[in-house]
């Protein structure tokens, strides 16, 4: 057997495997970005939800502190108009509807 021949028929093969060989090549590059992508995405959620249950973490101590003023203030309104001889009951829906 001719040795050309056998090089001729090994280049004309490799040409058209060559196609499904780059097809592949894109496919694990394009697979590879979008995991890449996928991880990045992961990643900013993860960062976005700290923030975020800091941020409530910092609200709800700001709301205890405010529900612990605003009953303090309702603490001092019911004294002072039970020291004025007014029935604090009956202004239950005026003051706190």
């Amino acid at each position: 057997m001719d040795f050309r021949k056998v090089i001729e028929k090994a280049e004309f093969g490799l040409q058209t495997l060559l196609p499904d060989f780059q097809a592949a090549r894109d496919a694990l590059l394009e697979t590879g970005a979008q995991i890449r992508s996928s991880i990045r995405m992961t990643a900013a959620w993860i960062r976005l939800r700290g923030k975020a249950q800091a941020l409530l973490e910092a609200a709800g101590g700001f709301l205890e502190d405010y529900r612990d003023q605003v009953l303090e203030w309702a603490g001092g309104v019911r004294d002072f108009m039970e020291g004025t001889g007014l029935d604090p009951d009956s202004w239950k829906g005026f003051l706190f509807p």
